[in-house]
């Protein structure tokens, strides 16, 4: 508030026909009576927020607020970028957040890390919905690491029976050693063995670079291993 309102006595009575998530996204987007402070990112960028808010939603906002080792100053987070905190913390202001393509992935770390139970569904729940021959591989490899047994399962099976344009899809080759071994040991590959093999072959090469080596023909058999491939 102005201190001409507060001289004259007129209120900006902004908060006249809004609901409490509306109020609240204000506050936050405001930065109006903020009291924390956080550097974000690997830009450290400011992003400010109401502590009150935050230990109200999260059993780990109040272990770092309101705990015996409480922070009291700055807040620095490095493995978050700002415009997923942003979106982080819209979600936990208004129970609302934009989950697409390029938000998922972040929007599943950030809310595991503090805690956010029904955002991480939520963003499963997308997962699920946008599951395709196109993205699976880049999903299974998301479900591996966060241990969606039953999103896992499906898309197990849609990368086993997805055919070619699972086995061309950009996100193959960078299936882990795990993912890949279930792959190539389905009995229910809906690809001819040349097309098998040349799918693993395009994956071990990957992974030659990925592991910094060239992909010669010993290399290429330490990775195959065991794997099933066409005799």
């Amino acid at each position: 508030m102005s201190d001409t309102s507060r001289g004259s006595g007129s209120v900006d009575n902004w908060q006249s026909g809004k609901t409490v998530t509306e109020c609240n996204l204000r506050m936050l987007d405001t930065e109006d009576l903020s009291d924390v402070t956080f550097l974000v990112g690997s830009e450290k960028q400011v992003v400010r927020a109401h502590r009150y808010v935050l230990v109200s939603r999260s059993c780990v906002f109040e272990a770092m607020f309101c705990g015996p080792l409480a922070e009291t100053g700055e807040v620095t987070i490095t493995d978050i970028e700002a415009d997923i905190f942003k979106e982080f913390l819209r979600y936990v202001y208004t129970d609302k957040a934009t989950i697409n393509a390029e938000t998922v992935t972040g929007l599943m770390y950030t809310s595991r890390k503090y805690s956010q139970d029904a955002l991480f569904n939520l963003c499963v729940t997308f997962l699920e919905q946008s599951l395709s021959e196109d993205n699976v591989c880049q999903i299974l490899e998301e479900c591996h690491g966060y241990g969606e047994l039953d999103l896992k399962q499906k898309a197990l099976k849609l990368l086993t029976q997805g055919g070619n344009r699972v086995a061309k899809s950009l996100g193959f080759v960078k299936l882990c050693p795990d993912c890949m071994d279930q792959f190539v040991r389905s009995d229910n590959l809906r690809l001819k063995e040349e097309d098998v093999f040349e799918a693993v072959l395009s994956w071990t090469k990957e992974r030659c670079q990925k592991e910094g080596g060239s992909d010669t023909p010993e290399n290429i058999r330490r990775l195959m291993g065991d794997m099933r491939t066409p005799g």
